[in-house]
């Protein structure tokens, strides 16, 4: 008997797999038995903190999903964000070789989980919100930071990455991410929103001719970002959000850049009046009534659902 899907999306709430295991075992069934209809699977958690525990799936569930899904070759598409996965359960879905997207955001994983999932060959990841630099007793060791910028440095699949909100800061992670962006050669788009970030992120992006979008709201980057970014030469969207404190020093070498055909410049260090004299031709448009963000649109015809 095939399950129902509507849009070839299966959502099955964490609620019904923790309350009756009926539920969960007849969704392992139907993609063991190819009778699933569709090609992604939303299993949610999100929920009361306090009722996480009981709503979500853990690792032992993530472990029968993965061995399942290892015999079906038609579902692509991986929604688990909001759960309670750990390392054990990232480690098993690293395996999985037909998954081209993975959302893990907002579970329990730390680096070698992140480090497993590195390896991977999925096209789209998000991590966000997960303590990924950290192991089981703190912050990860010098050791499992590099071997977590080797595996991410060597992936020859991934397209997108989604390190939201995962408590990373300049101090202590800048170097690393910096790495990952100078010697990664197959990500596109790369979302760093909602950290503590700052401008050794960009140390190494003029080695980088693959990346296109950098999404970088809530990090603190200056004029000398925008200087790492003048030696860049691929990127066509940046957002540097409300945090970063660019002045017209930076402005200018951004207007001056190559590719650049979209930019979310912070209004606290320009003013509209110097934004209009570096993009003289460009379209500028103020986007809240606070007059806190500025759009410098450098071709006109940006697709912002891409």
């Amino acid at each position: 008997m095939k399950r129902k899907a509507e849009d070839t999306i299966e959502e099955v709430p964490a609620k019904a797999v923790s309350e009756k295991d009926k539920e969960f075992n007849e969704l392992i069934q139907s993609i063991e038995n190819n009778t699933f209809v569709g090609n992604k699977i939303t299993i949610c958690g999100l929920g009361p903190e306090e009722s996480r525990k009981e709503d979500a799936l853990d690792d032992n569930k993530v472990i029968i999903l993965a061995n399942a899904l290892k015999k079906n070759s038609n579902i692509t598409n991986l929604d688990l964000g909001f759960n309670i996965i750990g390392d054990k359960g990232s480690i098993t879905l690293a395996t999985l070789n037909t998954i081209d997207e993975l959302n893990l955001e907002g579970n329990n994983i730390k680096i070698e989980g992140a480090i497993a999932l590195a390896k991977g060959n999925f096209k789209k990841l998000n991590l966000g919100i997960n303590l990924i630099s950290c192991n089981s007793q703190g912050e990860g060791t010098n050791d499992e930071k590099e071997e977590l910028i080797e595996a991410f440095a060597h992936n020859k699949t991934l397209e997108n990455l989604n390190l939201e909100g995962c408590y990373l800061e300049e101090e202590k992670h800048g170097e690393i991410i910096g790495k990952i962006i100078g010697r990664n050669t197959s990500i596109r788009t790369l979302i760093l929103i909602s950290n503590k970030l700052g401008d050794k992120i960009l140390e190494h992006i003029g080695n980088n001719t693959i990346l296109e979008r950098l999404s970088l709201d809530g990090n603190n980057i200056t004029d000398k970002g925008a200087e790492h970014m003048f030696q860049n030469y691929g990127l066509k969207e940046v957002d540097f959000g409300r945090e970063s404190t660019l002045t017209e020093v930076g402005g200018k070498l951004l207007s001056g850049h190559s590719t650049l055909k979209f930019i979310n410049l912070n209004n606290e260090g320009m003013t509209i009046e110097q934004l209009r004299e570096l993009f003289p031709q460009e379209i500028i448009e103020n986007n809240t009534e606070n007059n806190d963000t500025n759009y410098v649109d450098l071709s006109g015809n940006i697709n912002y659902d891409e």
